[in-house]
């Protein structure tokens, strides 16, 4: 069954009632936010003030977390107590791993507000907590350049599996191209392995108004790629899951001839 924002957000509002001394953290205050998560927020993470201890979980949707939460780290947002940002993001580090942490860190990178830089000064004023390292060099590593978390996730997969033949991995390049009516346009493509296989996540999401007008200028982008360029990779969401996408990368490297 699909779990939609709106259900989400509605489950993290009802996590709230009655619970007010308690501060969202984790994927729940990235949701409120307004940033992305890797997942849809199912399990509500709760963080109390100062070296509280709950006793007990508050339910199947609701997890207490035990740790310290500094006044400096506790905000109001929308009618909400909530932690900060950088403090989100290292519980969801440290309570849902690394990728999920990474993916909203990349999605708030997105914010004008918001550098890697911020994040890291940041870092320095959270407690001292297991994972505190490893959460710093994840922020150290972070694109500012990615513009979802289906590339985001995309990047990691391919990092991860170290991929004979995949030399070099650009992200958000730059292109000129033409479109039908012979107006000029600049474009971007989403990644470019060796300089010579572009890839273009699917998964976006469009206006229902603009539907037409964005697909329209996608195909026209992908006319362009395909004349320019040898191989074009499109590449939807289970595919980053099923270990598709891997796949026709390697087709691709084989394909130009750069596999060792």
């Amino acid at each position: 069954m699909d779990f939609s924002g709106e259900k989400e957000l509605a489950l993290i509002a009802r996590a709230y009632q009655g619970r007010k001394t308690a501060l969202f953290t984790a994927p729940a205050t990235i949701r409120v936010m307004g940033f992305v998560t890797l997942h849809r927020v199912r399990v509500v993470d709760l963080a109390l003030r100062g070296d509280t201890r709950p006793a007990v979980n508050g339910g199947p949707h609701i997890r207490h977390r035990s740790g310290r939460v500094d006044p400096q780290h506790c905000r109001s947002f929308m009618g909400f107590t909530i932690v900060s940002l950088v403090m989100a993001l290292f519980d969801t580090f440290r309570y849902h791993g690394y990728l999920p942490a990474l993916g909203s860190t990349e999605s708030a990178l997105q914010h004008k507000d918001v550098s890697r830089k911020y994040l890291l000064r940041e870092a320095q004023t959270l407690p001292r907590a297991t994972g505190k390292r490893g959460f710093v060099e994840m922020l150290g590593g972070a694109s500012e350049r990615s513009e979802s978390v289906t590339e985001t996730l995309g990047r990691y997969r391919l990092v991860e599996a170290s991929l004979p033949g995949v030399d070099s991995i650009e992200r958000q390049v730059t292109f000129d191209y033409t479109d039908v009516e012979g107006a000029p346009r600049r474009g971007r493509a989403d990644m470019v392995i060796n300089g010579r296989v572009f890839v273009e996540f699917d998964g976006r999401r469009k206006e229902r108004d603009d539907y037409v007008t964005a697909v329209r200028h996608e195909r026209e982008r992908e006319r362009w790629l395909l004349d320019g360029s040898p191989v074009l990779i499109r590449v939807r969401w289970e595919e980053l899951h099923n270990g598709e996408f891997l796949r026709k990368v390697e087709r691709a490297i084989q394909l130009l001839g750069d596999a060792p």
